[in-house]
């Protein structure tokens, strides 16, 4: 339990990372879709890793907790790559105009 507790929340401080790293590029270079593709990636990165512990973790107990885990795992990944594009194009213009 405290295995998956971790690593879900690996995953969460790799959208809040992402989400940070694509605030910075839009004040800096204004490029909306390079940004959001590098923070996508990093958000990828983060959930691949997290599926590999878990497979390493939970393959040899047992196959239900395998793969449960490894779809909410997945859950967590998706929701985040929806969530963090839309709130980077919805605050695209007052992260743009704020050069600071």
């Amino acid at each position: 339990m405290v295995v998956f507790l971790g690593l879900s929340i690996l995953i969460l401080l790799g959208a809040v990372l992402s989400y940070f790293a694509a605030r910075q590029g839009l004040k800096k270079n204004e490029k909306v879709f390079e940004n959001i593709f590098s923070a996508l990636c990093i958000i990828c990165l983060f959930g691949l890793a997290s599926a590999l512990i878990w497979f390493k973790y939970a393959g040899p107990i047992n196959e239900f907790f395998l793969f449960g885990g490894m779809l909410f795992l997945i859950g967590i990944t998706v929701i985040c790559l929806v969530i963090l594009p839309i709130i980077l194009l919805v605050r695209k213009e007052k992260l743009i105009d704020s050069k600071g």
